[in-house]
């Protein structure tokens, strides 16, 4: 529980809000805090105190799930985007030589590899393939020459040769 102090300090602030919301005919709504704050010409120390009062009122008629939901929002802002490196040519070569190459089960691994994002994987469908291993082999060599080239155009893999 607050001090009388603190409660007279909110009921000011909130007693300004709806006063300056009356004049401008507007609602005492979050969206027209800015415009008050723009009318009182406050210091920022002063804007500070004001806008976590004025958040904190405001906040008190939200549901919890609403108020859990915007820290989630704001949490997930500051994750930073993570991407897989492309796949060396030399790296490719080696995989191609192994035994798990030619039994088709490397076929995820590389795509993971010659594409590096999860959106582009997804574009990777049965009939984008070639069962002939040699000509897969080499439409995954040029897909890792035109990865590296920085050209991502999210291309598929064409299932005709020719």
């Amino acid at each position: 529980m607050w001090a009388n102090a603190t409660w007279e300090q909110r009921a000011s602030i909130l007693r300004k809000l709806c006063e300056f919301s009356e004049q401008n005919h507007l609602g005492a709504r979050e969206e027209n805090v800015p415009s008050f704050f723009e009318s009182l010409q406050l210091t920022k120390s002063s804007g500070v105190q004001y806008t976590r009062t004025l958040l904190g009122l405001l906040e008190a008629g939200r549901t919890p799930a609403q108020m859990s939901l915007a820290v989630l929002q704001q949490r997930a802002v500051n994750v930073p985007m993570k991407q897989a490196r492309p796949m060396e040519n030399w790296k490719l070569a080696l995989m191609s030589n192994t035994p798990s190459f030619k039994c088709g089960r490397v076929a995820l691994c590389l795509a993971r590899a010659a594409l590096g994002r999860p959106d582009e994987i997804a574009l990777f469908q049965e009939e984008n393939f070639i069962s002939h291993q040699a000509v897969t082999r080499q439409l995954f060599r040029e897909r890792i020459k035109h990865s590296s080239s920085n050209q991502r155009g999210g291309k598929k893999f064409s299932s005709r040769t020719g």
